[in-house]
């Protein structure tokens, strides 16, 4: 973990800074419950470190101005890695949060889901030649976050149903020992909860819940503010869960199984791959020519960006398509807010980006399918961080080690 040499009133002090942005000493010191000599006393060595810097004033009833105190962004930098189904996406972060740089590996294509698109070596490369760029001495840690169940603990993925090659892989072996720096390993859609706590819709929220729809289904759960793991790892597996006796998923033409083995995941239904099957369905029944999934001619006609167009322009089917994937997301979260009784539900991810009237349908489901005391006090929303949100909650693995 992030070496943190520094006392826990200091820690508090630094989180504070952090929370805040921009904080004066009498600030901090309200913040804490803490006089303002003992702010003063362990503010000494964090300004002599550099971590914190005085940035900006403000006036002061008694003539003298009053100096802000900031997190020094550039004290340390973090790799962030998020590996996900169809692309890896890569940042150099300072410490305040801000992205530096970042770069997107995407998968060539979804014909060959059972290959590894990027491998523990390759990543390592991106990785040297990042260290390289920027000064290996200028990084804290190493960040990641993978499309799958992670062992926090001992930073292991323990399962990723849609990422081949990365099952059982140690980061603290491949990575850690390798390059010698700390690491820290979770779940995309935990470092979504943890980054829109802090960055997006869940600032001064005790509960919510970060649901992304994409190639798959990530989410993160908050309550009274602290992030739900589960037992294994695996709490918030909503993509996993069987939604055949859904309303909106009778009579629901599927032939795919999912890939973790079972039948009826709500996976099969509101991802982007599995919405863009559903409609070539459709387009084999409606021209009669049949176009087999993952071939040149259904990767070449039906994209993404078509289906967009098509939704867009009101083509029947499509539309049709796309609002009852959105009912049964509504529905099964439905349950789900009525179990969690969250403050803020928030939706990202790919299907969300291009179909964003989800978030409309999806509300709509919830107010009507859940108890109206639970539904009354919720918050749905897209998210506020959009792509960068897994990147940015890796990041927080480690900055809330360094902070707390």
């Amino acid at each position: 973990q992030v070496v943190r040499a520094y006392s826990s009133t200091q820690g508090d002090i630094l989180r504070a800074v952090f929370d805040g942005s921009s904080l004066s000493r009498g600030d901090i010191a309200e913040r804490l419950g803490v006089s303002s000599l003992t702010v003063i006393n362990n503010l000494k060595r964090l300004l002599d470190d550099g971590i914190l810097i005085e940035r900006g004033t403000l006036p002061s009833d008694r003539g003298r101005k009053v100096s802000l105190l900031s997190i020094n962004p550039e004290f340390c930098y973090f790799i962030a890695v998020d590996i996900g189904s169809s692309s890896t996406k890569l940042a150099v972060i300072r410490l305040d949060g801000s992205i530096l740089w970042q770069n997107q590996i995407i998968r060539a294509s979804r014909a060959n889901i059972n290959e590894p698109y990027i491998t523990p070596d390759a990543l390592r490369n991106e990785i040297d030649q990042l260290l390289d760029r920027f000064g290996r001495d200028r990084f804290g840690a190493l960040c990641f976050c993978i499309s799958g169940i992670v062992d926090y603990a001992e930073k292991t993925v323990s399962y990723s149903a849609n990422i081949a090659g990365w099952n059982g892989v140690s980061f603290i072996r491949e990575f850690g020992d390798y390059f010698h720096l700390p690491v820290y390993l979770d779940s995309s859609g935990h470092c979504f909860a943890l980054a829109e706590r802090q960055f997006g819709h869940g600032r001064d929220k005790g509960s919510m819940m970060c649901v992304s729809i994409g190639c798959s289904i990530c989410t993160g759960i908050i309550i009274n503010g602290q992030l739900m793991r589960g037992a294994s790892g695996s709490a918030g597996e909503l993509g996993h869960i069987c939604v055949s006796d859904n309303p909106y998923a009778q009579g629901y033409t599927n032939r795919l199984a999912c890939t973790c083995g079972h039948s009826g995941c709500m996976e099969l239904f509101v991802t982007l791959p599995m919405i863009r099957w559903a409609v070539i369905q459709r387009m084999e029944a409606v021209k009669s020519i049949h176009v087999e999934p993952g071939s040149f001619e259904s990767r070449n006609i039906y994209t993404i960006s078509w289906l967009k167009r098509a939704y867009e322009d009101q083509v029947p089917f499509v539309v049709e398509t796309i609002t009852k994937a959105a009912h049964i997301l509504g529905t099964e979260l439905a349950n789900t807010v009525n179990l969690l009784n969250p403050n803020v539900l928030v939706l990202g991810g790919g299907t969300i980006n291009v179909f964003p009237d989800i978030v409309r349908i999806v509300e709509s489901d919830i107010k009507r399918c859940s108890l109206e005391i639970i539904s009354d006090d919720l918050r749905i929303v897209s998210s506020a961080l959009g792509p960068n949100a897994p990147i940015l909650g890796a990041f927080l693995l480690a900055a809330n080690d360094l902070f707390i």
